[in-house]
């Protein structure tokens, strides 16, 4: 049975939540491993949770992005055009790329603490996902790909 999906609306609620990553990787690349200027032997501790905090509020919204992504874009990429089937696959090995990322990020957190080296991580990680959605933006987001309102999925057979 064939169902409607809305490739203009995915697009643009694709783009809102990289407006609202952006903002949060903006966050992150502003902060320093001596961002607070208290003396004390307390300090690196404060700072790698600070970090750590950041860390796993970045990890976490940006799993929940992918997922959405993914869910969202692949019943549109299988049916807009010749290549859909490639831009599924190539969704999935990005995804697949960038949670592994993520996940990195999350267990040095939970083993490291050189605050230093744990700050250079999540700001690596952070230039990297802010460039991976302007590349996104600038390819199968783009507006001539998913400018449609709305299309018939059929269901392809195997």
């Amino acid at each position: 049975m064939p169902s409607l999906v809305f490739p203009a609306l995915v697009r643009n609620q694709i783009l809102e939540q990289h407006r609202q990553l952006r903002e949060l990787l903006e966050q992150v690349r502003r902060m320093r491993a001596s961002d607070s200027h208290l003396p004390g032997a307390e300090q690196p501790s404060r700072d790698a949770r600070r970090l750590a905090d950041a860390a796993q509020e970045l990890c976490q919204r940006f799993q929940d992005h992918l997922s959405f992504e993914q869910a969202a874009l692949t019943p549109i990429f299988a049916i807009i055009d010749a290549w859909g089937p490639e831009r599924v696959k190539d969704l999935c090995d990005e995804h697949e790329r960038q949670r592994r990322e993520l996940d990195g990020l999350r267990s040095r957190f939970e083993r490291e603490e050189d605050v230093e080296r744990l700050a250079d991580a999540l700001h690596g990680l952070a230039d990297e996902l802010l460039h991976d959605m302007e590349e996104e933006e600038a390819g199968c987001l783009r507006a001539s790909l998913l400018s449609a309102d709305s299309l018939f999925a059929e269901p392809r057979s195997p």
